[in-house]
């Protein structure tokens, strides 16, 4: 019987096995997959992120292949995949070349080149093969064509907002509605000071900001139960969606001290009137209540996906003044009902403290789940293990992961409110309670997901001698 040593030294780094079995389909292929790969030959980053896992590999699918490290059968299977779909990764760097030089030629700047195109390219190769003349460029452009639509983007966004006059406008309008919001059912807010707090001392809101927790009682009572998957849960939630419950939750962030600080979406006490803004990036994009209008429009336009469904940038923008001073950042009732219940799960997700303990077969089944497929996650038995109480820079990245297992619901929140926040801009609602929890697991797992790829790329840097990976102990069942 092997020992658990025998077993951690038999495995290998799934990041040198994929960077391995690379260098060899491009030996294989050369020079093919240059567009595809790095300076040393190795594949670039968003090769591995937008074409090798998701479209050849699908570790998805062969979940024994998503491990941080690879048993010896696992990593000769990662090999003979990637082998195997040799000519139509090289199909697809030249289709790559092909939509550059359409982007060049159009002087098009906006957008990351390998995010726009290299999923497109592996499409144009898996159907076509290499692309030949004529064809080549007629496809080639007609993809090109769909990507930069006419539809709304950042250089509009840019050009929109940078007249005075239309800024000036939008400006107008966001004060307006900003200074209406505290009156949702009509109640004269004359004796308020701007904190939305009556000089009588109660809130108009009808939270009371003393509340435990950081959703207070009333809600927690009011969600809960829709996190069941039954009949009468899906009657509750129609009960949420009817009476608008989700609004509650957004007028609790706005008024009550420190409550959307605690649930991740502001860091202010209390979310301050947004701005309009003039520039953003994905790098330092603030906390969804504590972002411009500019930011919030540029997370729905900076992707070709799904613009087709926004409109006119000048609508887009009007629509988002509107949707800022609306509570929760939503105009939809039923997207705030998916909120107020995601902010329940939420802080019902417990991945290190439930593992294995007294508390883990409690609460919905829908929290079960996520906090068992947490569970089983490497990255949680790795959190568990480090000293990080007190020191926030402890850990490095995976520290920082570590904390975040540690206390998910801020991380989850903010993934849910930008998810739903594009359904609203694209009229999306839940249609009904089945669909909600299906958005609320969804969001869990990308969660898990984003976690594991940080920690993934943390232990590449790191290599296998300075950190060895904790794959090797398997999570009890």
């Amino acid at each position: 019987m092997s020992t658990e040593g025998e077993r951690v030294a038999s495995t290998l780094p799934r990041a040198l096995v994929l960077d391995r079995a690379w260098r060899a389909t491009a030996t294989d292929h050369a020079p093919g997959l240059v567009p595809l790969s790095n300076s040393t030959g190795g594949p670039l980053s968003r090769t591995v992120k937008l074409i090798l896992d998701p479209l050849v590999i699908r570790p998805g699918q062969r979940p024994e292949l998503a491990t941080t490290a690879l048993t010896p059968a696992a990593a000769e299977q990662v090999t003979d995949i990637l082998s195997d779909a040799g000519a139509v990764l090289a199909h697809t760097a030249a289709w790559f070349t092909v939509l550059k030089r359409a982007r060049r030629a159009a002087r098009i700047t906006e957008g990351h080149p390998q995010d726009l195109y290299f999923q497109r390219a592996f499409e144009l190769a898996t159907v076509h093969g290499e692309p030949t003349e004529p064809d080549g460029a007629r496809l080639a452009g007609e993809v090109f064509a769909e990507v930069h639509h006419a539809g709304p983007s950042v250089a509009r966004l840019r050009e929109h907002l940078a007249d005075p006059a239309t800024r000036a406008e939008h400006s107008d309008r966001l004060s307006r509605n900003w200074s209406a919001r505290a009156d949702p059912s009509g109640i004269d807010r004359s004796g308020t000071d701007p904190s939305g707090t009556d000089r009588s001392g109660t809130d108009p809101s009808g939270i009371d900001p003393a509340d435990d927790g950081p959703v207070g009682p009333t809600h927690r009572a009011a969600a809960a139960p829709v996190l069941d998957e039954s009949a009468a849960a899906a009657a509750r939630w129609q009960d949420l969606v009817d009476s608008d419950a989700g609004a509650g939750l957004g007028r609790h962030w706005w008024f009550a001290g420190g409550a959307a600080r605690d649930d991740g979406t502001s860091m202010h006490e209390l979310p301050p009137a947004p701005e309009l803004g003039e520039h953003a990036s994905t790098a330092d994009l603030a906390l969804p209540l504590d972002r411009s209008i500019y930011e919030r429009v540029f997370t729905l336009v900076r992707s070709a996906s799904g613009r087709d469904e926004l409109g006119d940038i000048a609508d887009v923008v009007t629509d988002e003044v509107d949707r800022a001073a609306s509570p929760c950042g939503y105009t939809d009732p039923t997207l705030r009902a998916g909120l107020l219940v995601g902010v329940e799960l939420a802080h019902r997700l417990r991945p290190i403290e439930s593992v294995g303990g007294p508390g883990s077969g409690s609460g919905s089944e829908l929290e079960r789940r996520i906090n068992r497929r947490w569970q089983r996650e490497a990255y949680v038995w790795q959190a568990r293990r480090l000293p990080i109480d007190g020191d926030r820079d402890a850990g490095g990245v995976l520290g920082d992961v570590a904390r975040e297992v540690a206390a998910p619901a801020p991380r989850y929140v903010r993934r849910l409110w930008s998810r739903l926040h594009g359904r609203d801009a694209r009229s999306r609602p839940l249609s009904d309670h089945e669909e909600a929890l299906d958005v609320l697991e969804g969001v869990a797992l990308s969660v898990i997901r984003d976690h594991r790829d940080r920690v993934r790329g943390a232990l590449s840097r790191l290599g296998d001698a300075a950190a060895p990976t904790p794959d090797a102990k398997a999570a009890p069942r």
